[in-house]
């Protein structure tokens, strides 16, 4: 079979493997990822394995990076920035921009500035309207997935496109009307958050796009 591989890439059998050539001699991971339901849902078969050989692009040391253990992270990026932002230090700092607090470091140490810089508008416009505290009581993630990938032209970078379905318990507290009021609703989203790191040193990921 791999013989066959070869004839068809033009290669001679001293030739370093393809990144296809890798990519199907790794397929029990591939078929492991894919039973794992680490790509979204929805996902074509081929677009699955050309994603699997991208990985394979940019990490031809299969040991350097671990679908599934991303996503984890992933996961816990997520929460970390929904429990920040509804946070009452979050909102103060999105109100008043000369605050520097602990919440906005932690936000500027894991997201782009215009990343950040969206969040604070949006929780200043709920403020202007009356929003005086949000409290996160439950955040539920029912789905992780793999959606897309990018690379660099000149593989020094990537960006993995990663596919949420959440479910956030929230109760806002504020003023309407002149009257002290208090709602909590469940805000259902489908959102793709983007990340981005340098391949291939030491991987540090970063959102660039919510």
């Amino acid at each position: 079979r791999h013989g066959a591989i070869r004839t068809f890439s033009g290669s001679s059998a001293k030739d370093p493997p393809t990144t296809f050539q890798r990519a199907i001699e790794d397929k029990a991971r591939y078929v492991e990822w894919d039973e794992a339901g680490v790509f979204s849902p929805d996902m074509f078969a081929v677009k699955k394995m050309a994603l699997f050989a991208m990985i394979h692009q940019a990490f031809p040391n299969k040991c350097d990076f671990d679908l599934p253990e991303f996503l984890d992270g992933a996961k816990h990026a997520l929460e970390l920035v929904l429990r920040t932002v509804y946070s009452p230090a979050f909102l103060e700092a999105a109100v008043d921009s000369t605050i520097e607090n602990d919440e906005i470091r932690l936000l500027k140490d894991v997201m782009s500035p215009e990343c950040l810089n969206m969040l604070k508008q949006g929780f200043k416009i709920h403020h202007d309207n009356g929003c005086t505290k949000f409290d996160l009581t439950q955040l539920d993630i029912r789905g992780c997935f793999l959606d897309n990938i990018k690379l660099a032209d000149d593989n020094s970078s990537i960006l993995l496109y990663v596919k949420f379905d959440t479910a956030e318990h929230v109760t806002v507290s504020g003023i309407k009307d002149g009257v002290a009021i208090s709602e909590s609703s469940v805000r259902e989203a489908d959102a793709t958050w983007v990340f981005e790191s340098p391949i291939p040193s030491t991987l540090r990921w970063t959102v660039v796009q919510m």
